[in-house]
């Protein structure tokens, strides 16, 4: 339904329009516009992630952002209540974005949390490869 309404304005949506229905695509191109707005050194990552606790099950696709000089992932879909803040995953074992290239999954924990997810590249697959 709403790529229809998409297709008929021609794929142009204003970010107004999206209020309520924003993916996680649509969080980390905006993160990741932001923080380059500010002089970050980011990358958007279009790969997969999927919780520890649902490791064996298969990955699903989700777009976060890579920060550079923090070697962390930001996940800006993590902040599922008004309480809460866009979160800065701290990978457990040192990484970098050339990690993820490589085809490793990079296991992050949530800042002042005990929350792990594994970031990866690839989607669909059983697991996560380390």
């Amino acid at each position: 339904m709403r790529r229809k309404a998409q297709m008929e304005k021609d794929d142009k949506v204003k970010l107004s329009e999206t209020k309520g229905n924003a993916m996680c695509s649509e969080y980390a191109i905006l993160s990741a516009y932001i923080a380059q707005k500010i002089g970050e050194k980011v990358h958007l990552v279009v790969g997969s992630a999927v919780e520890a606790s649902d490791k064996d099950k298969w990955r699903e696709s989700h777009a976060y952002v890579w920060v550079d000089g923090l070697n962390m992932a930001f996940d800006s879909v993590l902040a599922q209540q008004d309480n809460e803040f866009p979160t800065l995953m701290t990978p457990k074992a040192p990484a970098t974005l050339s990690s993820l290239e490589e085809g490793q999954d990079i296991e992050a924990t949530r800042i002042g949390s005990t929350f792990t997810r594994y970031y990866g590249l690839e989607a669909g697959g059983f697991g996560v490869r380390t």
